[in-house]
């Protein structure tokens, strides 16, 4: 990862967008709770990348990547309101309109402010 962040300072990049999407562990670790191991290596990259003289972005991401849980991902995602299918099923896609998603937006917002600040 170091080698990583370095070659991205040779090849003239001045800045490295992060992923941050609504995962329980992120909340967690914005509690003051000990950090995930994900949570762990965006901490240890921003160190990387703020020591290789750049700066770190996040791309807050809202209610998705549940397809990684819990085969890749062990921090489960923050789900939102479903749609149904035709035949009352879950349709896996999420209503973004409603009142829990408006909220969980949010919320994600202001975790991911508060992620920026965890030293």
């Amino acid at each position: 990862m170091k080698e990583s962040v370095r070659l991205l300072r040779r090849l003239g990049f001045n800045s490295v967008l992060q992923d941050a999407k609504a995962w329980e562990d992120l909340e967690e670790r914005c509690q003051g709770k000990e950090a995930s191991p994900y949570v762990s290596m965006l901490e240890y990259m921003q160190q990387e990348i703020k020591e290789n003289g750049m700066s770190h972005e996040f791309m807050a991401l809202y209610m998705n990547g549940d397809n990684l849980y819990p085969n890749i991902r062990f921090s489960p995602p923050v789900y939102g309101e479903s749609v149904m299918d035709q035949k009352g099923n879950d349709g896996k896609w999420y209503r973004y309109w409603s009142e829990k998603a408006k909220d969980s937006m949010e919320t994600q917002d202001r975790r991911v402010g508060c992620f920026g600040s965890i030293p």
